[in-house]
């Protein structure tokens, strides 16, 4: 009704001013606008300004040293990833925030960088870069990344144990499109101060 969007204007507008007040952790009066935001208009249509609101919070503290390796901001770029649907500019906007170093020590981030390519184009080998790239920043906690990377190796193994009896049995059909991926032994180690991909 007209008088719920105008009760929900007003609430709006003390957000706002809540974000211009000053407080030794901003970033909590952005985080709790946020979630007003989403408990509030839960089909982040246009009128929520969702979106525009997360991308502004990425934004604002993109160059503050505080939050660059802070769960809670990564969890606000993660937010503002679910708007971008291309998984070439998925993957680009993972490696813009590793190059800035924005959770570079933080393993949650790895995880989801590599589950893009996996997801996107099944790269176990580019996800094991990423993952490994993480135990050299000394992303925590290191047993999330160990975890994983135990996990694509396996399933590396799998796949390549598959194209190996397709091919005995005269068969490449089923080879579930592991043709052409390098063994795990071929990994290149990466350099520190390089993006993995």
């Amino acid at each position: 009704t007209q008088s719920t969007w105008a009760e929900l204007d007003q609430q709006r507008n003390n957000y706002e001013q809540l974000l211009r007040s000053e407080c030794d952790d901003p970033l909590v009066n952005w985080l709790k606008y946020i979630e007003w935001t989403e408990q509030n208009y839960p089909s982040v249509g246009s009128k929520s300004h969702f979106t525009e609101l997360v991308h502004k919070c990425t934004m604002q503290f993109s160059k503050d040293e505080r939050y660059k390796q802070d769960i809670r901001y990564l969890g606000v770029w993660f937010k503002h990833f679910k708007s971008i649907k291309d998984c070439i500019a998925l993957r680009a906007a993972f490696k813009d925030l590793y190059t800035v170093g924005i959770a570079t020590k933080l393993s949650s981030f790895y995880k989801a960088w590599a589950k893009v390519y996996y997801m996107c184009e099944g790269g176990e080998k580019n996800g094991l870069k990423i993952l490994r790239q993480g135990l050299q920043m000394g992303a925590e906690p290191k047993s999330l990344i160990d975890e994983l990377i135990d996990t694509l190796e396996q399933r590396i193994a799998e796949n390549i144990a598959k194209e190996i009896i397709a091919k005995a049995n005269g068969d490449e059909s089923n080879v579930d499109d592991v043709a052409g991926r390098s063994h795990l032994s071929k990994l290149k180690p990466v350099a520190k101060n390089k993006a993995p991909v």
